[in-house]
């Protein structure tokens, strides 16, 4: 199924992670996003964790999002495994500086989604 996030925003420290739906898919769940660096020096990700009740999952994000210039913002996907649960979801994004300082962003998805256990995943589209 599919869920528009109403491109809810989280700001921290200079980087804004904007959230604009949600996807099941039989291999797992997507977020398309927008991630912008107000910041004057680049930033790059270093990792993305989704928390949900039922414990924790590392997920992937497309290319675009690994690496943002100074100043500007991407578009991308972050992607987690198949039967990861919903409830009580919150996303985590772990950033760093290019001397190393950390920065994390985190979005508390209920508000934004709801819980979404159980959700009958769309087959995954093919090339």
């Amino acid at each position: 199924g599919v869920r528009d996030l109403g491109d809810e925003r989280v700001t921290a420290d200079g980087v804004t992670v904007e959230l604009h739906s949600a996807f099941l898919f039989a291999a797992g769940w997507q977020f398309n996003v927008t991630i912008e660096n107000a910041k004057g020096e680049p930033i790059r990700l270093e990792g993305v964790t989704l928390t949900t009740a039922a414990g924790t999952e590392d997920g992937i994000a497309t290319g675009p999002l690994l690496a943002i210039p100074r100043r500007t913002g991407a578009i991308g996907i972050l992607a987690f495994p198949a039967g990861t649960d919903l409830t009580r979801p919150v996303l985590e994004l772990r950033f760093a500086t290019a001397d190393g300082a950390p920065i994390v962003v985190r979005a508390r998805l209920a508000a934004a989604i709801g819980d979404l256990p159980g959700t009958s995943p769309t087959p995954a589209p093919t090339l």
